[in-house]
């Protein structure tokens, strides 16, 4: 299994529980290339990312449902 790739802080730097110190992504915010083609994660060739809803930080997402 290979690691996702990701960008932006490690963690947000918001302190809320909505975004731990664990994570701070959630599978309620999916971003996608085709709306949203200049973002950093779209030039990296992902057609979907998770996204911090606080800060830049993005993490590749895989479509559990795609073949």
């Amino acid at each position: 299994m290979t690691t996702p790739r990701r960008g932006g802080p490690e963690r947000c730097a918001r302190p809320c529980t909505e975004c731990g110190p664990e994570h701070h992504f959630s599978t309620e915010m999916v971003d996608f290339a085709d709306e949203n083609p200049d973002h950093e994660a779209a030039k990296a060739g992902l057609p979907m990312w998770l996204v911090c809803k606080h800060c830049d930080a993005w993490l590749e997402y895989a479509d559990e449902d795609e073949g």
